[in-house]
């Protein structure tokens, strides 16, 4: 593609191309999402991926000249087994059986669409959002959020673990893979890439009146009231903005009262 300048790459991935990966992936044991049908179109590097012939089994092509590699017919590779040996057995069972893989790949993919459409309407990240729901429906808008992360690919038991963390942890840094964190602070969590110790400290930021920001994983709101647990209320002048950053040297409180979860400065 880059010798050429091309801008979509076609390739003759077929019907029964599809059933046979579907069928792998269930052997396999993965996820749900991961037995959806292969994409018909997708970006790949700069360009397309296109597969047009997805609809057509390989008897529907007439025969043209084409190159057969010599090891398709050897049942050392797995997906050759599959193609020679289980299917063939299962259409003994049912003549129609690679329909039904097809179909049942396909509303994998439908479902798949669906439930990523639904989910932008939940802020998956605020807790007090995602714990309201039912732990099946927990898990589902769990899964997406982390569909967002392409590197990260987490096992079963890391996606078990994640959940957990997310309900029953208030304050809880977790070191996941390749690099990610799971960092929950209260009602709110985010997955992030592992910043360099010279890093983590964030530089200031301004918040105004009747404004709303979040900083260092916190949510921080000037006038504007806040629902929940775990609030802490402090009294300012309202005639100022305020300046948000890290502690630094030379920085002293003149005095602080503390009741409960409230802050009052005097």
């Amino acid at each position: 593609m880059g010798k050429t300048s091309s801008t979509a790459l076609v390739t003759a991935h077929h019907a029964d191309d599809q059933v046979e990966t579907v069928f792998m992936r269930m052997i396999r044991g993965v996820r749900l999402q991961h037995l959806s049908a292969i994409k018909e179109r997708q970006t790949f590097d700069k360009g397309e991926l296109i597969r047009p012939l997805l609809s057509f089994y390989k008897k529907d092509f007439p025969e043209i000249e084409h190159f057969e590699d010599r090891t398709n017919e050897e049942n050392y590779y797995f997906r050759n087994r599959v193609r020679n040996i289980y299917l063939p057995q299962l259409e003994k069972e049912n003549i129609q059986v690679k329909r039904a893989f097809l179909e049942f790949g396909k509303e994998v993919s439908d479902y798949q669409i669906a439930l990523t459409e639904l989910s932008q309407t939940v802020n998956v990240e605020d807790l007090t959002q995602f714990l309201f729901f039912s732990e099946a429906t927990q898990r589902i808008l769990l899964q997406q959020y982390l569909n967002c992360f392409a590197d990260l690919n987490v096992t079963r038991e890391q996606f078990q673990e994640i959940h957990h963390i997310l309900k029953t942890k208030s304050q809880y840094r977790h070191c996941i893979k390749n690099g990610y964190e799971l960092v929950k602070e209260y009602q709110h969590f985010r997955i992030c890439k592992i910043r360099p110790k010279s890093d983590e400290k964030s530089s200031e930021c301004v918040l105004n009146y009747q404004n709303q920001l979040h900083y260092e994983g916190y949510l921080f709101s000037f006038g504007i009231p806040l629902e929940g647990e775990n609030i802490q209320k402090m009294n300012v002048s309202r005639e100022t903005s305020l300046i948000l950053r890290h502690r630094q040297p030379g920085d002293y409180l003149i005095k602080m009262v503390i009741v409960k979860t409230k802050a009052t400065f005097y």
